[in-house]
């Protein structure tokens, strides 16, 4: 099985794909034809019908930034959910009702609720 590298690009409403490998390129109208069009040009030029591909997308910064930040967003809001239940059941134990709980952590009092009987 070869393995080859492609660099996809997007370009004026299509995506322009190199292979290093074998100086070539080729284009794909979206991502989902990426694969099968490099795939194609390999094959032939190659003549090698065993072939398995690592695309690279060649994009803009603001894209790799907001695919990062997202990522992180997603952790903190994770970790913010475990957070806020410990705050949930230490109110609690303090003898607080479920609304002013809820108040306090800008939940519901149902939402409240669930962290606190989530055990």
């Amino acid at each position: 099985m070869s393995r080859y590298k492609v660099i996809a690009t997007p370009d004026e409403g299509y995506w322009c794909l190199k292979v290093p490998s074998i100086e070539r390129a080729t284009q794909a109208r979206s991502i989902a034809e990426i694969t099968p069009m490099a795939k194609d040009l390999i094959e032939i030029m190659t003549q090698d019908p065993r072939i398995e591909i690592d695309v690279d997308y060649d994009l803009p910064a603001e894209v790799a930034e907001a695919v990062e930040l997202k990522r992180r967003a997603a952790e903190l809001e994770q970790l913010a959910q475990g957070k806020q239940k410990a705050a949930a059941m230490a109110l609690r134990d303090k003898g607080l009702t479920l609304r002013d709980i809820g108040k306090l952590l800008d939940i519901s009092h149902q939402r409240a609720h669930q962290l606190i009987k989530a055990q």
